[in-house]
């Protein structure tokens, strides 16, 4: 009996240390009511908890402006008028090499179907904590920026997740509002 209650003890102690590691099967879903931490309509799943719970709040203020932001109004059809949806995933542990990771966005991508109607939608992952880090973003073909361009702003080197996050949705909701067929500014001064 000693030996069961050591190792159930032994487990959770192991569990606890070095966490669970994630994949597209098994990471919370954000549009799933009580699969993540955050309590308001946003889409955040951070289960490792790497955000501060303050932090999570100031992202879930800037992904519902930034939808709400970066709409047209003055747009005919209901996709020109909508704006852009975007989900952070966070997790201390992805599986596999950077590759892995992208394919791990793509199908969170898919699978959470975020917009699938208009394709103004974005997610990004991050796998690790600072050191180790690795970012990976999967995009649909209306948002204002290339994934490509989100990339390489969210891998930016920036003191904290927190910061990185509110940097990238802050650029989109930014190049959102600048008219159509503006190729310079904001984005090419951020991107350096």
């Amino acid at each position: 009996m000693k030996l069961l209650i050591s190792v159930i003890i032994l487990t959770f102690v192991a569990v606890g240390v070095f966490g669970k590691t994630w994949d597209a099967s098994n990471f919370p879903n954000p549009t799933k009511r009580g699969e993540c931490i955050v309590e308001k309509n946003a889409y955040l799943c951070d289960p490792d908890m790497l955000i501060s719970p303050s932090g999570r709040e100031k992202v879930v203020k800037a992904l519902n402006a930034l939808e709400k932001n970066s709409r047209n109004q003055s747009a005919n059809s209901f996709c020109d008028k909508k704006g852009v949806t975007a989900a952070i995933a966070a997790g201390k542990e992805f599986k596999g090499t950077q590759k892995d990771l992208d394919g791990i966005a793509s199908d969170l991508y898919k699978k959470w179907k975020l917009d699938s109607e208009c394709e103004k939608s974005f997610v990004l992952v991050r796998s690790g904590t600072s050191g180790d880090a690795k970012y990976a973003v999967e995009a649909g073909k209306e948002i204002p920026m290339t994934k490509r361009e989100i990339q390489k702003l969210f891998k930016k080197k920036s003191p904290s997740l927190l910061e990185s996050v509110l940097k990238v949705i802050e650029a989109v909701e930014k190049k959102a509002q600048e008219p159509k067929g503006a190729k310079k500014g904001l984005l090419s001064k951020i991107l350096g």
